[in-house]
């Protein structure tokens, strides 16, 4: 078997790698590597930390779920906005439908009124060449 040295920089190192506050690593660290400390304190640390990462899980699942349901409403809302102005869309689309109609039956009225005007100004010229 082959014997590894450690250093208590390394103790450091591994506690930083997960999660340990800085203040409290380096002091479980120098109390690890002086055997101030137990294995079975650090399995203790161990497990609060586990409850705490879980505490931690539950709540970003929480918030998680909160923010897809404030997602899942804003998309409602927009898709309804969408809606709304496609109908608004539809209205503007006919009344400018209407408006071209109305459009052209001006236009042929005028253009009747016109050829009536011509018609009556040309019998009228013919009338006075015909005397």
């Amino acid at each position: 078997m082959q014997h590894i040295h450690i250093t208590e920089q390394m103790v450091i190192d591994e506690f930083v790698k997960i999660g340990f506050n800085e203040t409290i690593d380096s002091d479980i660290a120098n109390r690890y590597y002086h055997n101030e400390i137990s294995y079975k304190a650090l399995q203790l640390i161990k497990m609060e930390l586990k409850g705490d990462i879980a505490d931690v899980k539950n709540e970003l699942k929480g918030d998680i779920v909160a923010v897809k349901n404030e997602l899942k409403g804003d998309i409602v809302a927009v898709k309804n906005e969408l809606k709304d102005v496609k109908n608004e869309i539809k209205c503007d689309i006919a009344l400018l439908n209407v408006k071209i109609d109305n459009l052209e039956k001006n236009n042929r009225w005028f253009f009747g009124l016109s050829f009536a005007i011509w018609l009556t100004t040309i019998g009228g010229f013919i009338a006075l060449f015909l005397k």
